[in-house]
């Protein structure tokens, strides 16, 4: 058994790519892609990371998923059911039992147990390798709200191996990216956050928040900005919106578009073109501008309809502090749009939504 394990890892090793599921071992190229999940690739030149599939018997119910690096530090171990090679192309795996993922020196990160295709336990490690926390997750079941399964919070450490949580009760600690300092504690009682949390967030500068939580339930709480002004808030992340609907005012935006340009061509515009509203911090909103070469007479009739649009814009809101944003949105959302989410741009934030089929856009902004 020893002896065909070593020749599977290194028939996986020695070919660059195997597309067939009659072998004991596939070796498969993904490249991550910051929309969507990571998607599979025909060479090693365009991966960002290699999967190894393994089956060392073909009676076996279970594959080895193995990821890795390009340069062959190991990203993770798990398992998943024979059918994943069906479409093993496919990024999703439904895992089974431990899945473990490494720090890049190769020491062990966490280890998650999966069951029927949910988490159901994790431990999380310091990269010292001493526990950071453990926490559990009760079966996902159909409620009123969707899917809902229970997080429940049972042992959390400090960075120095300290004990702060124990079986249910006691503070939980949220540490940075870095694990420098910790950016958001509060209370556990009964394995659920309860009472005031404390936090800070860098956005486009530093805010403070004090969350309230019952039962893992948020109930709202305080933002504070950099200059120590509180905003209230029920939703710790709010996006841009407009008052009666962003379908609205794209409607009110086309309804008064009338360039000096053929029907063909404006509907042509009216269909692939994408512009970009700035909204203050104050939910002005006193500039738009299109996005890529336009006609001037095009960009000139775009703007003279968004001056007799109605200004009812109200900001992106983090713990309720409103952030300067640059809204990126296409004319046509006939067949839906992508929304792509938030980056942050030096002072403001940047939000894109994009139409369903139509390549991602990038802007200078």
């Amino acid at each position: 058994m020893l002896k065909k394990n070593i020749i599977c890892l290194v028939f996986a090793i020695k070919f660059s790519s195997i597309y067939a599921v009659n072998i004991d071992t596939l070796k498969l190229y993904f490249r991550n892609n910051s929309l969507s999940r990571p998607s599979a690739v025909s060479s090693l030149d365009s991966a960002d990371f290699i999967r190894l599939l393994i089956r060392i018997n073909p009676s076996d119910k279970l594959v080895t998923v193995q990821d890795y690096t390009k340069n062959g530090q190991l990203i993770s171990i798990s398992k998943t059911d024979t059918s994943y090679l069906l479409n093993y192309k496919n990024h999703r795996i439904h895992l089974i039992g431990d899945a473990i993922n490494y720090y890049p020196d190769g020491k062990r990160e966490s280890i998650t147990y999966y069951e029927n295709e949910e988490i159901r336990s994790i431990y999380f490690y310091f990269p010292s390798g001493k526990l950071y926390f453990h926490k559990k997750y009760t079966p996902t079941v159909y409620g009123y709200y969707g899917y809902l399964g229970d997080e429940l919070y049972i042992d959390c450490y400090d960075i120095k191996g300290n004990p702060t949580c124990k079986d249910g009760n006691g503070r939980w600690l949220i540490y940075d990216d870095k694990f420098s300092k910790v950016e958001v504690e509060g209370e556990i009682k009964k394995a659920h956050m309860n009472g005031d949390w404390t936090g800070s967030i860098f956005v486009t500068d530093t805010i403070k928040y004090i969350l309230k939580l019952k039962d893992n339930r948020n109930l709202g709480g305080i933002g504070f900005d950099k200059y120590g002004k509180s905003y209230p808030f029920d939703k710790e992340y709010e996006k841009p919106d407009y008052k009666r609907g962003v379908f609205d005012f794209m409607d009110q935006l086309r309804r008064n578009f009338v360039p000096a340009i053929s029907k063909k061509d404006r509907k042509m515009f009216l269909d692939t073109a994408h512009f970009l509203l700035i909204i203050e911090r104050d939910g002005k909103t006193e500039s738009i501008q299109t996005v890529g070469n336009i006609d001037p007479q095009v960009k000139d009739a775009l703007l003279a309809s968004f001056q007799k649009c109605l200004k009812l814009w109200s900001p992106t809101k983090v713990y309720g502090v409103p952030q300067k944003t640059t809204l990126l949105l296409p004319l046509n959302y006939e067949h839906g749009y992508v929304d792509y989410g938030l980056n942050t741009h030096g002072d403001h934030l940047h939000y894109e939504m994009n139409l369903e089929g139509i390549s991602h856009i990038v802007s200078d902004h």
